[in-house]
């Protein structure tokens, strides 16, 4: 399987990403229907990267897999990383949130436990305790790709079900349930992976209608006021039917589709990008974050403005600041900063 399709796919993945996190910096106050569409299409990116995740492992880790040699990757590109960078952000928002001088010591060291521990430092971070846990489950992950097709199907389809129901943790705090949500997500990318000659042709055909598809979806959810993901507290009791899960997966496979289909080559901007992906996801939080506590006001009236703007603003400091420590640090930034 070429990798090609997924470089780029990367690459789009992270400006998702990063374009739907300066939403924060852009102030809707009531979206107009175009808007809540478009705030629907690009938030709930996350649903990219953990399919490229899936995707990745039966492609790459699959064929020589050892737990062992699995998760030291994984500790040292993806753990390693956020220990870097979130300690800093740890000792500030603890120090930040003391509710009274006289605290004790415990309180505050809980305090830094909890927030490490869920990834409720800045935006996007718990992502990461919430993908490690999904890569230890990896011994299940290889029982799964050999699994028939039928069953793989069945099995996904059941915990899309219970997806739905569970939806996404408030401000995605409650891990297992970030896990238990994405999945199925993931074992969708290593099916697509493992019979990917087989899917290929009709995904070419339909990917056209699958961004449709997503767009009416995104579409559906603004008409009736839901704008961005959806979060609940966990339990097994459906209180709403989450339009996210499907409307990203519906693009996921619309935009993979075309890349297969017309862009199944390397490109250069495409490269970078991927490549410094989990760089960009690394710093462009801390960047909003610092940009909030600094108080930030919208650069224009209109809001879409000011999330291309920004986004091309946070790009251009994320990117610059992975080129300045790979070139102090050559041996050392991904460990650094994830690239």
């Amino acid at each position: 399987m070429t990798l090609n399709a997924i470089t780029h796919f990367r690459a789009l993945a992270i400006v998702f990403v990063v374009a739907s996190h300066c939403i924060l910096l852009a102030h809707y106050d009531t979206p107009s229907l175009m808007q809540g569409t478009f705030i629907n299409l690009i938030t709930g990116a996350t649903v990219f990267f953990v399919l490229i995740s899936g995707i990745l492992f039966q492609t790459v880790f699959v064929p020589r897999y050892s737990f062992r040699r699995f998760m030291r990757s994984k500790l040292r590109n993806v753990a390693l990383p956020y220990l870097v960078l979130s300690l800093p952000l740890i000792v500030f928002t603890t120090l930040r949130d003391r509710p009274h001088p006289d605290t004790g010591g415990a309180e505050q060291i809980l305090h830094g436990a909890t927030l490490f521990f869920t990834g409720n430092t800045v935006i996007a971070y718990w992502y990461v305790p919430a993908i490690l846990v999904i890569f230890l489950m990896s011994p299940l992950h290889m029982a799964f790709q050999r699994l028939s097709l039928s069953h793989q199907l069945s099995l996904t389809a059941m915990l899309y079900l219970l997806s739905n129901i569970a939806q996404r943790s408030v401000e995605d705090m409650f891990i297992p349930q970030s896990v238990l949500y994405f999945t199925p997500v993931y074992l969708t990318g290593m099916i697509y992976s493992q019979n990917r000659q087989r899917f290929l042709p009709p995904l070419k055909r339909l990917s056209l209608p699958l961004l449709l598809l997503a767009i009416t979806l995104a579409m559906l959810a603004a008409q009736a006021g839901h704008y961005g993901n959806y979060h609940t507290g966990f339990s097994l009791r459906w209180t709403e039917f989450d339009l996210m899960m499907p409307q990203k997966i519906a693009l996921s496979f619309a935009i993979l589709g075309g890349l297969e289909r017309y862009a199944d080559r390397p490109i250069a901007w495409s490269q970078t990008l991927a490549d410094a992906s989990f760089g960009i996801f690394f710093l462009h939080a801390p960047m909003i974050a610092l940009l909030l506590e600094a108080g930030y006001q919208p650069l224009f009236a209109a809001p879409l403005a000011n999330i291309a703007v920004m986004t091309t603003l946070l790009f251009a400091l994320c990117l610059s600041a992975i080129a300045l420590l790979r070139r102090l640090f050559p041996a050392h930034s991904r460990r650094l900063v994830g690239a």
